[in-house]
Order: structure tokens, then C-alpha cells, then sequence
């Protein structure tokens, strides 16, 4: 008898309850009415961003893996929730951080033009956003200090004896 694969398992589970979770998290933080970037019109912010919100998902993927792969190397047998913090934060941080250095050397409007097109293309608004990027940051930045301290303590206790 063949097994299953859980990846495959995993991955469809995830393809199928991905726009259940996305249309429940836009009902639970609706875009907002009214915006300042509302004067240029989607088709403008579009126009704009388009590229920047294409660049936020490819680099979601790369700080999955940026922020996971080295970090294995140096977490200790065992610390996999760890990692997953990392791997699930670098997916936020990397791009949010990308995001920031393109459009705020251009002033703060040009970085909340950005948010405004994403939360419209995306029909989530900022307070949600805000309220799911914010801890999984977060929670990626204390994951990779937890790996990092735990190898530096490990390899200090190896040295010593």
C-alpha cells in the first residue's frame, strides 16, 4: 500500500482553505472607504505598484527560504518551531522591508500610496494587514534571535570543554 505524501497532503489543504482565510480576514477588516491616494484612482495606483506588489510575493518566497535555510544550520536538534517562526517571518519582514527602502527614499506618501494600492488589490485594509504582519515580524525576529543566542551559547559551552 502506497503512502501519501504529506507535502501534497499540505499543499492542497493550503490551496483550498487559502481564499476561504482571505475572504474571512477581508470581512473582519474591510478596505478602507476613504483614502488620500483615492485622488489618482485604482487604475493610477495600479499603474504604479503593480510591480511592487509582483516583487512583495516573490519575495515572501525568498525570505521563506533566506530566513529558514541558513538558520537550520545553526539551530540545534529539536528547535523546529523555531524555525518555522523564522521561515513564517522572514515571509513578512523581507518584502515589508524591501517595500520600505524603495518608497520612503521618495517620502512617506509614495510608502502609504504602496499600502493603500495593497490593501485595495488585496480587499484586506491596513488595520488587518497590520494586525497579521505585525506579530508574525515579530515573531520571525525573536525566532531567529532565539536560533542565533542558542547556537552562540551552544558553541561557547563546546569551546569551553
Amino acid at each position: 500500500m502506497r503512502a501519501f505524501n504529506p507535502i501534497a497532503i499540505g499543499t492542497v489543504v493550503a490551496m483550498g482553505l487559502t481564499p476561504i482565510i482571505m475572504r474571512a480576514w477581508a470581512r473582519l477588516a474591510p478596505v478602507r472607504q476613504s483614502s488620500a491616494h483615492d485622488r489618482m484612482g485604482y487604475d493610477e495606483l495600479k499603474r504604479r505598484n503593480k510591480w511592487l506588489d509582483r516583487s512583495f510575493t516573490v519575495l515572501m518566497f525568498v525570505g521563506l527560504i533566506l530566513f529558514s535555510a541558513p538558520l537550520s544550520q545553526l539551530a540545534p536538534f529539536g528547535s523546529t518551531a523555531w524555525l518555522g517562526g523564522a521561515a513564517i517571518g522572514g515571509m513578512v519582514l523581507l518584502p515589508t522591508l524591501a517595500i520600505g527602502c524603495i518608497t520612503l527614499p521618495k517620502g512617506r506618501d509614495r510608502f502609504f500610496e504602496f499600502w493603500r494600492y495593497y490593501e485595495k488589490r488585496w480587499g484586506i485594509g491596513i488595520g488587518g494587514l497590520a494586525m497579521v504582519y505585525g506579530p508574525t515580524g515579530i515573531l520571525g525576529l525573536v525566532s531567529c534571535a532565539v536560533i542565533i543566542i542558542g547556537h552562540v551559547i551552544s558553541t561557547s559551552k563546546c569551546n569551553a570543554d
